[in-house]
């Protein structure tokens, strides 16, 4: 059922972002003729950044904290008091720069708590209600953001006010996940794992600093205000985005993610390489601005979650990370944008030159960064405890203990130092199952997925689900790294 609690939680945390962040640059929410000030954004941003990137850093202790109810609670608090407060203080004509410092952290270091809380929450659901789940939220959070705009200032501060809090409860109250036996068992960070979440987080900071910069120098081009720029972008692009995103995973549900990453890359780089070519039609520009942002971001948020699901990495490392890269390249990018734009005039060619040139980039970081490889369809993983629980009784039917789970499948002893006996030597370490030694072994080798499936007589599904339980029990994302690894078992020269 793809319109649960879950979703109206998460897309009443992303309405909030929409009216908050941009109902500042628009000045469309405010009780009196004041708009509450620039700087509450810019400390919300940084404390936002903050406690994600905490998150990251002492992931087993933010983790651990939010199974604590009252952990919860106060992201809750702290998010809707800080949204309350802000506009109350503006309104009683306080001291600006309280309402920014207060405000702004409250909401920052709450709303942070709450997007690690969520990316708990989708870390323990499979790609197949993540592909669909989160678009979708992203959708409504476009609805409730053109219905912010339609009402009067007092409702708009009251729906402001009241859509963390909402989304608060219905995170805390997610009883599925807060209870540690129904929660899927972390696996520690490797090395490789680490690499391989720093590569997305450079991508993301990069594209949102695009993404950033090219936005705010449209604006100025164009002569169009943040309210018109973003009234009705905003719903158009999330309507566009989730036929985009959902249509993709239901129309072509055999793709692998490296299918959907080249969407989303083409998406993001078109929309921003196109923004010049209409700029005489600011709402058109708009539009194709918009559906890059919201494409993109919705793409890092099933990315992460699929990773966390996937590679059963902790939540607020991965969440804690690539969201905080993200929010920091976007942050940083509007203030570039802002000083390119008191720098220099603002025209057409700078537009164009600074367009192309974050198209160029977004390009780079595919071709050399975070390849298409790199993602090894993580989407189709199917790790889950049900799984194990499956594997693990196969095997005992079989007669098979888990030491000998590793072992090769002909039984045969090959001799030590050689890259066979490498092989197993890495699947005994690894808990590897004889299928997955068998399809190793071949793959090692250099035999084809194709070659495999006759060999074997399996389906290609079937290999390429095996080779992802390598890849996970391996803590490995690319055939190099695998390859790498059993020759680390070699003895010395």
């Amino acid at each position: 059922m793809f319109l649960n609690t879950r979703i109206w939680g998460f897309a009443f945390l992303r309405a909030w972002v929409y009216v908050m962040f941009v109902g500042l640059g628009a000045s469309s929410l405010t009780l009196t003729e004041t708009p509450l000030p620039a700087a509450a954004y810019q400390w919300s941003t940084l404390a936002l950044c903050v406690t994600l990137f905490l998150g990251a850093l002492a992931y087993k202790k933010m983790g651990a904290a939010l199974f604590d109810a009252r952990v919860r609670w106060l992201a809750t608090i702290l998010t809707t008091l800080g949204t309350l407060l802000g506009f109350v203080f503006t309104a009683l004509k306080g001291p600006l720069w309280l309402v920014a410092l207060f405000g702004g952290v409250a909401t920052g270091v709450g709303s942070g708590l709450l997007s690690l809380g969520y990316g708990e929450i989708y870390r323990n659901r499979p790609p197949s209600e993540v592909d669909v789940e989160i678009p979708m939220a992203a959708l409504i959070a476009g609805i409730v953001y053109a219905f912010s705009g339609m009402v009067p200032p007092l409702a708009g501060v009251a729906l402001a006010s009241l859509l963390p809090l909402v989304s608060g409860v219905i995170m805390t109250l997610q009883n599925h996940t807060w209870q540690p036996h129904n929660t899927v068992k972390a696996s520690p960070l490797v090395r490789s794992s680490l690499g391989f979440l720093l590569r997305i987080g450079l991508c993301t900071c990069v594209v949102g600093f695009a993404d950033g910069v090219v936005r705010l120098i449209f604006m100025a081009v164009a002569h169009v205000s943040a309210n018109d720029f973003y009234h009705p972008g905003m719903l158009l692009s999330s309507i566009v985005m989730a036929a985009l995103l959902v249509g993709f995973v239901l129309i072509w549900r055999r793709s692998t993610f490296r299918g959907f990453y080249k969407l989303i890359t083409f998406t993001i780089a078109a929309s921003i390489v196109l923004t010049p070519v209409f700029t005489a039609v600011p709402s058109w520009s708009s539009l194709l601005v918009l559906i890059g942002y919201n494409t993109f971001n919705v793409f890092i948020w099933v990315l992460l979650a699929n990773i966390t699901y996937s590679l059963r990495l902790p939540a607020t490392f991965v969440f804690g990370l690539g969201w905080g890269f993200l929010t920091a390249g976007n942050t940083m990018g509007q203030i570039a944008g802002n000083l390119i734009v008191e720098a220099v005039e603002p025209s057409l060619l700078i537009l164009s030159l600074v367009s192309g040139l974050a198209a160029l980039a977004i390009f780079a970081l595919f071709v050399f960064v975070l390849k298409d490889d790199d993602l090894v369809d993580i989407k189709k993983i199917p790790f889950t405890v049900e799984a194990e629980d499956e594997t693990a009784a196969s095997n005992a039917e079989a007669g098979i203990s888990d030491t000998q789970a590793g072992t090769a499948p002909d039984g045969d002893e090959p001799q030590p130092g050689s890259f066979q006996w490498a092989c197993l030597e890495m699947a005994r370490e690894q808990g590897l199952t004889p299928r997955e030694t068998e399809i190793m072994l071949l793959f090692a080798r250099g035999r084809t997925s194709t070659y495999i499936q006759e060999e074997l007589f399996i389906s290609r599904g079937t290999v390429t689900t095996h080779l992802q339980h390598i890849y996970r029990k391996a803590g490995v994302h690319s055939k190099q790294e695998l390859l790498d690894l059993i020759e680390s078992k070699l003895p010395e020269a």
